[in-house]
């Protein structure tokens, strides 16, 4: 048995708290413990399985300790604004005493930990110091990193991202994150110890098993997008695409929860599409609703990896898709017909009508190469370079 510990940003509904939760099933069903740890509160996604979650408490922390309360209110009202990149650093001495505490409840628990998977930018910002050998960061969307390589910026620049970079062990989910991300940490000559690209998982089997389940409100024909209502997603794009595309006895299911549900109900009552245009919201298994699909479209401008695509066509969907960036890195061989320039709703519209009439189906084999047991132990195997687990 393994001690794994995650390390997340918090447990709010997103694409790497919802991996992570897989990640953590998939590890608790082969005998490994796992904890995870959130490094602020926000918990809304439900923790179905046997593991610990460890969220922690800011303000707790701070009413015990007065002065570094002034300190966090100065850096977070000021002093983050005026010093570049400084956040990372000025912000270690609220957060490292805390997450050492729990790491060393953790191992009074259950032995040493031989895994720490620490997931996203925001985490890696706040867990960079972390001296142990099996610590692995990852990357699940594009980094900023400043240009300036030269004089009194370029050498700062070059010491922060040494602090949160050199000698890491590290993954992204998908080379469009991180090929771009290695190149621009060469020209501030920072190399990492180890760097891979390592997909998101899917769990095939758990997937069609879920997709099996029965659910009353799905329309008898219908296209689906899923993801949060924000910008980045383009269900505006989506919206104006289905209305071009002219499939008049198709509905339009859009399932998620943001911050654009007015702006997109604005835009469907403008087209005339509220009979058509269906929002149900967030629901808990997404599954039925790709399963019983005509088609799955993903309509973003960008993406850090797919979780949506592989999802669909782990459920037999056919699916169109926007090149967003990793969207061709799983839509391989025939299943790239489905992919279109982003932005575009007439090309959108037009490859939508075209896979209604002649849908290119995925099989099971388009997507094995995703499974759990290769993901993670890909994963396991980079937590163990340069020492034995």
């Amino acid at each position: 048995m393994k001690n794994i510990v995650y390390i997340v940003h918090n447990f709010k509904m997103g694409g790497i708290q919802k991996i992570t939760r897989e990640l953590a099933r998939y590890q608790t069903s082969i005998g490994n413990k796992v904890s995870i740890i959130c490094l602020q509160k926000g918990a809304r996604l439900d923790v179905d399985i046997n593991v610990d979650v460890y969220t922690l408490n800011l303000a707790k922390y701070l009413i015990k300790h007065p002065v570094k309360a002034v300190y966090y209110a100065f850096y977070k009202v000021i002093l983050r604004y005026l010093i570049p990149l400084s956040e990372p650093v000025l912000s270690q001495c609220i957060f490292e005493p805390q997450v050492l505490q729990i790491l060393n409840n953790i191992e009074d628990k259950a032995g040493d930990i031989d895994c720490i998977f620490v997931r996203g930018a925001r985490s890696i910002k706040r867990t960079w110091w972390l001296n142990r050998k099996h610590v692995v960061y990852s990357l699940h969307l594009p980094f900023d990193i400043p240009n300036v390589t030269s004089g009194i910026r370029g050498a700062y620049n070059h010491w922060v991202l040494s602090k949160l970079f050199k000698d890491k062990k590290m993954f992204s989910v998908s080379k469009y994150i991180g090929l771009p991300f290695v190149e621009q940490l060469k020209k501030h000559n920072v190399t990492p110890q180890i760097f891979e690209v390592i997909n998101n998982p899917c769990d095939l089997q758990r997937v069609l098993t879920l997709s099996e389940n029965s659910v009353p409100e799905i329309p008898d024909k219908y296209i689906i997008g899923v993801g949060r209502l924000s910008k980045q997603k383009r269900f505006d794009i989506l919206i104006q695409a289905f209305y071009l595309s002219s499939i008049d006895d198709y509905k339009l299911v859009i399932l998620g929860e943001g911050n654009q549900r007015e702006h997109l109900d604005k835009l469907v009552n403008s087209l005339n599409l509220s009979e058509r245009v269906i929002f149900p919201g967030f629901v808990d298994n997404p599954y039925p609703w790709y399963k019983n699909a005509a088609l799955f479209v993903l309509s973003s401008d960008t993406e850090g990896f797919v979780n949506v695509i592989t999802e669909a066509l782990a459920c037999g969907t056919p699916v169109v898709s926007t090149n967003c960036g990793p969207a061709d890195e799983i839509l391989l061989g025939r299943l790239a017909e489905g992919i279109v320039p982003k932005g575009d709703a007439q090309a959108l519209a037009n490859k939508i009508a075209l896979y209604i009439d002649k849908p290119v189906a995925p099989c099971r084999e388009d997507v094995e190469f995703l499974s759990f047991e290769k993901i993670v132990g890909r994963q396991v195997s980079l937590a163990a370079q340069g020492e034995v687990i």
